[in-house]
Order: C-alpha cells, then sequence, then structure tokens
C-alpha cells in the first residue's frame, strides 16, 4: 500500500463522524471482544466471532459445515428466529418493554452468499422443531394483509427473499406498509383510520428477516424511507461466504436432532416471563458505550435498543441467570462493529449516474489502495458503462480526491 495511503481511513471517516473507537482485546489478552479473521461484503472491521456463544454458536457452526452461507447470517437468522418466539417471555428488568425482536437484513454479493438458503434453512429448523408456534410470512403486501396475519399469529416473523419486495411494496401511493412496519418495530400497537377503511394492530409482536445484495441495498432507498427513520431499525449483516461446495453433504440427521434438542431447551425454559436483571459489571460496560455514543449521532441512532435487546437474547441463548459483564461487552462488540458497518454501507445519496459512481469509487477506496480491475468490479463499473466509469475517475482525480500510484498500478484517496 502506498504510504499516503495509511491515515486515509481517520481522514475520510472523520467527515462524517468521529472515528469509532477500536475494540476488542489487546494481543495477549483474549476476551469477550476476540476478533476472528473474518472477510465481509464492505471491506469492514472484522466480525467479532466470538462475541457469540451458546445455542446460536452451536447452530452456526453446525450449518457452516455444510453450506456456504457465511457464519454471520447463520447467526442473526438464528437470532432472529429466536427472538420473535421468545418476545413476550424475556425482559429486562427496566422500565423500557423490552422486547428481543430484531429487523436483520443479510447482505452479500448476488448469489455467492446464498442468503436465500439460509433464511430456507433457519426458518425450515424452527418450523420443524416448533410446527404449531413457529410460522414464518414469506411476503406481504399491503398493512391490511399484514394486520390480518397479525391477528390471526401474533408472533409473526416478515421473512424477504429480496429486501426489494417489501421496499416497492411501501413505495405503492396511498400505502401505509412503511409506517405500520416501522411503527412495530418498537410498539405493538398501529391504528390507522380513514373514511374508506380502518386497520387496528393491538398486540402485535412482529420480526424481520430479508436479504438483499450490498448493491440494492445502497440504491433502493427513497427519501420517505429517510425521514421516517426506518433505516436506523435496522441491523445490517454483511457477509462474504469463504468456504465452497459444490455438491453441499446432507447435514446428518442426528446432529439436525441434537440442534433441535437444543433449541427445545432455550425456548421452553422461559415458559411464563423471565425479567433479567442487569448486574453492576454490566451497567458499567453498557453505561460507558453509551456515554460514548454520541461521537457519532448519525450512525449511532437505535443502537441502544438494539444493545437492550441483544443482552436479553444473549441471556436466554446461553441459558444465563442475568445480564453478566461479559455479556454487556460481547453485545458492546458487535454495537461497535453495527456501527461501521452503517458507516460503509451508508446509501448514496446521489442525483446522477456519474455521482453514484463517484461515491462508489470514494467507498470503495475508503480502506485501502485498490487495482484498477479490482476497483473496477468493486464498483460495478459494468452496470453503468465505460463512460461513466472514466468521467468519474478524472472527476475524482481533476478534484484531488484520488491519485493513481503508477509504481502500485493503484488508486488511493488522497488525504484531505
Amino acid at each position: 500500500m502506498n504510504p499516503q495511503t495509511e491515515p486515509i481511513q481517520e481522514a475520510v471517516l472523520g467527515r462524517i463522524a468521529q472515528e469509532a473507537e477500536q475494540w476488542g482485546p489487546t494481543a495477549g489478552d483474549p476476551g469477550p471482544g476476540t476478533q476472528t479473521k473474518t472477510q465481509d461484503a464492505g471491506g469492514l472491521s472484522v466480525f467479532p466471532k466470538d462475541a457469540i456463544q451458546g445455542f446460536a454458536r452451536e447452530f452456526s457452526e453446525t450449518f457452516t459445515e455444510y453450506l456456504e452461507s457465511p457464519f454471520e447470517f447463520w447467526t442473526f437468522s438464528c437470532l432472529t428466529c429466536l427472538g420473535i418466539m421468545l418476545a413476550d417471555r424475556i425482559t429486562l428488568d427496566s422500565t423500557l418493554n423490552i422486547q428481543p425482536r430484531l429487523f436483520t437484513i443479510l447482505l452479500g454479493q448476488s448469489a455467492d452468499e446464498r442468503k436465500s438458503e439460509c433464511l430456507k434453512q433457519t426458518t425450515g429448523e424452527f418450523c420443524e422443531t416448533f410446527p404449531d408456534r413457529f410460522s414464518p410470512c414469506w411476503g406481504v403486501g399491503s398493512a391490511e394483509g399484514m394486520a390480518a396475519r397479525l391477528e390471526k399469529k401474533p408472533k409473526t416473523i416478515l421473512v424477504f427473499d429480496e429486501l426489494k419486495t417489501f421496499v416497492s411494496k411501501s413505495t405503492i401511493d396511498g400505502a401505509i406498509l412503511l409506517p405500520a412496519v416501522n411503527t412495530l418495530f418498537e410498539s405493538n400497537r398501529f391504528h390507522s383510520n380513514t373514511k374508506s377503511h380502518s386497520i387496528e394492530i393491538n398486540n402485535g409482536l412482529l420480526s424481520v428477516l430479508a436479504a438483499t445484495t450490498v448493491e440494492t441495498y445502497s440504491r433502493m432507498w427513497t427519501p420517505v424511507f429517510m425521514d421516517i427513520g426506518f433505516l436506523n431499525r435496522l441491523w445490517l449483516v454483511p457477509a462474504r461466504a469463504e468456504k465452497k461446495f459444490a455438491i453441499p453433504e446432507s447435514l446428518p440427521q442426528w446432529k439436525r436432532d441434537r440442534l433441535r434438542g437444543k433449541l427445545r431447551e432455550v425456548i421452553l425454559r422461559y415458559r411464563d416471563l423471565n425479567v433479567f436483571r442487569v448486574s453492576r459489571e454490566a451497567k458499567s460496560i453498557f453505561n460507558e458505550w453509551y456515554a460514548d455514543r454520541t461521537k457519532s449521532p448519525l450512525f449511532g441512532k437505535r443502537l441502544d435498543t438494539y444493545g437492550h435487546r441483544l443482552m436479553t437474547l444473549f441471556a436466554a441463548n446461553e441459558g444465563a441467570g442475568e445480564i453478566t459483564g461479559d455479556i454487556a461487552g460481547r453485545v458492546v462488540s458487535l454495537l461497535r462493529w453495527q456501527e461501521q458497518v452503517r458507516r460503509a454501507l451508508d446509501p448514496i445519496d446521489a442525483e446522477s449516474t456519474t455521482a453514484r459512481m463517484e461515491e462508489s469509487i470514494r467507498r470503495a477506496l475508503l480502506y485501502g489502495a485498490r487495482k484498477e480491475r479490482e476497483l473496477k468490479i468493486k464498483v460495478n463499473y459494468s452496470r453503468h458503462g465505460l463512460y461513466v466509469w472514466k468521467m468519474a475517475i478524472q472527476n475524482l482525480m481533476a478534484a484531488q480526491e484520488i491519485s493513481f500510484d503508477s509504481k502500485g498500478k493503484s488508486y488511493f484517496l488522497r488525504v484531505v
């Protein structure tokens, strides 16, 4: 890497917000935030794999032995399904009505990460284990349809093979699907009354589990989603598949039976409402993170809400009696990772095709220099053509935002 690129990450992120603190243990000091060398879809800080323990970790490690979907996808698909099943059974010792419901989005590159297969396999395991209690809804076309579903199944997880399907349905003139889903992230009630029709949801427990590509995610949003704050309700999970199986072997039935047995133990452990006390150490760890989160007001929105939900969910997933310092520390490492994810995947807001290409190039170079061919692939230049690519490169070079290293034959961001 060209020496000039070393301070690039700090300089560029500084335009958006102060750089997030480094997380994870120091060398020789393994602990809850230990980072595992795992690539993701955006050149981000590595996913803190050791933050995941208990049933969710065993579930994820088992399936990654046989299928290509990355560990992160299995983990948060599993936790999202667990969360909706336990939504009215576990909470924090707090005046807030904490329900461990997640709005999870799996982000990969086209079919390479097997996002849909992960959704199908994970929801399938929960359906087979609890056929009468777990019933995913594979798509919804209107708020009226969702209200009818919630009336029959008060605990509903909306599953979308492609998140853009939901976005398209939500932008239909007069549709109130988006406000309904947006409200049900933090509430169990949504009412809409007009002269011609009425919608009333009074005790709806909603989670979302969807997939899309990084490219689609960056470009499919309209201002209405931004204005209503929908994006900061999403938990983004970018990842790359590292394993390849031309013909995946069948997961042995005894392993499926073992996972289903442990899943039953997790769910049936909480037949009545269980309130998790937060230990003094856990409060101290979470309070420290909470006080520091003001450094990123844009990308840190509702991360505290996810912190509350994940702590509760982790305790249930691991069979803990309370929220310990260890659990709080691992959750905080995930919140810091999620903040970095949001920064890097913040949707591109540009008026022209060339402007969008320019922003794509900036982001692709955010974490270091790239050779021309690698950069072209990263920004999917073929989608818009060589003319747009050349204009974007020329504009950025003329503005002295990027430079070309003739020795390394690579482009890099200039420090501003």
